[in-house]
C-alpha cells in the first residue's frame, strides 16, 4: 500500500468448460424451459413503470406485487 492506502483491485475472469449435454439432457432442459416460459409475463416498455410502482408500494418481489394487483 505504498500508493497512499489504496490497493489496486484486479479482476480475473475464468470461463468454465462446458460439458456437452446428452440428447436426453438437452430434451429435458428444453421441456423445462418451455414449462417455465408458459408462466412468464412480458411487460416490454412498461417494465420500468412496473418496478417503480412495485417499489413505491413496498413490495419486495414481483410475485407479491402481481397478487396484490390481481386481488384489487
Amino acid at each position: 500500500m505504498a500508493d497512499g492506502g489504496t490497493a489496486e483491485l484486479t479482476k480475473t475472469t475464468r470461463k468454465r468448460k462446458r460439458i456437452p449435454l446428452t440428447e436426453e439432457q438437452r430434451k429435458a432442459k428444453n421441456e423445462s424451459d418451455r414449462r417455465r416460459d408458459k408462466t412468464r409475463v412480458y411487460l416490454g416498455g412498461a417494465f420500468t413503470l412496473w418496478r417503480e410502482l412495485r417499489d413505491l408500494r413496498g413490495f419486495k418481489d414481483d410475485m407479491q406485487f402481481a397478487f396484490f394487483l390481481l386481488e384489487q
